[in-house]
């Protein structure tokens, strides 16, 4: 087929499939399993050192019960995640999630500070919402009880333009009237094939 013959929205719509299989040839993982003699230049991401950012968790009391979680992202240089207010159903946004508890509310959405900008992706063609700089979220939480207790949670997004989806685990708790929030666990998300 010559592309010569094609119309302006078929030729569109062949290109943006060619770039989605790109990119979803490029996330996927490599099935090919060397020969015992055969080397390989494969690198794997690690946990520890070179994931691209750091994720630190803190708490800031307010009155009456209701405190600011408070999650601050730092980027290494060139790397970015979508925001949790991007439109787009294509990318895996930032996302915080809490177990079901009867212990905490979450008051409204989450904040993001700086406001990350629109963009349009060359890649899908829409708008999106991308976090290229040091970004702090506040979460308001309001605790409904003076007991003690442990509450878990998950932050969870893609970092690109290594395309790596992570999962990061945390548990706020309360002890003795003092609240406190620490990351139990950075580690690939699930739907990562190439661990």
């Amino acid at each position: 087929m010559k592309l010569g013959n094609l119309n302006c929205f078929e030729q569109t719509k062949i290109g943006i499939l060619f770039c989605l299989f790109c990119l979803t040839t490029n996330c996927a993982t490599d099935n090919h399993k060397p020969n015992s003699g055969e080397q390989t230049n494969t690198i794997k991401p690690s946990l520890e050192n070179d994931k691209g950012f750091d994720l630190s968790f803190h708490v800031n009391p307010k009155a009456d019960s209701n405190y600011d979680f408070l999650i601050d992202l730092k980027l290494d240089s060139g790397n970015y995640i979508i925001s949790p207010f991007s439109k787009d159903n294509f990318y895996m946004p930032f996302s915080l999630v809490l177990d079901k508890n009867t212990h905490l509310h979450i008051d409204q959405a989450i904040l993001e500070i700086p406001k990350s900008k629109i963009e349009l992706d060359t890649i899908i063609n829409l708008p999106v919402r991308f976090i290229r700089t040091n970004t702090q979220f506040i979460q308001k939480v309001n605790v409904r009880t003076s007991d003690d207790f442990e509450v878990l949670g998950k932050v969870e997004f893609l970092i690109e333009p290594s395309c790596i989806p992570y999962s990061i685990d945390f548990m706020i708790s309360q002890q003795d009237g003092k609240m406190a929030i620490k990351k139990t666990k950075t580690g690939f998300h699930p739907s990562y094939r190439g661990k």
